[in-house]
C-alpha cells in the first residue's frame, strides 16, 4: 500500500507488473479501476502473486495507473 497523498497522483495499492516500468521511473504501478469480485482486505497478507489483465491508465498523472480488468489469484 503506498501511504504518501499528493493531489490524487500516488496512494493506494501497488502492483509489479513482470517486464513493465511506469514512465515515471518508480518500480511499481498504482491501481486506479480493479474488479470488485477480487476481495483485499486489511487481513490479506502480502505480496499477493496474481495473474492480470490490464491496460495503462493513460488519463491519470504520469501513466503510473493500470486499470485491472482481470485479476485472478496464482
Amino acid at each position: 500500500m503506498d501511504g504518501r497523498y499528493c493531489g490524487g497522483c500516488c496512494g493506494g495499492y501497488m502492483i509489479v507488473i513482470d517486464g513493465k516500468q511506469p514512465s515515471n521511473g518508480d518500480s511499481f504501478f498504482l491501481i486506479s479501476e480493479m474488479p470488485s469480485a477480487y476481495n483485499i482486505t486489511n487481513n490479506t497478507i502480502f505480496p499477493v502473486k496474481v495473474k492480470i489483465d490490464f491496460s495503462i491508465d493513460e488519463g491519470r498523472c504520469s501513466n503510473n495507473f493500470v486499470k485491472i480488468s482481470r485479476i485472478t489469484a496464482m
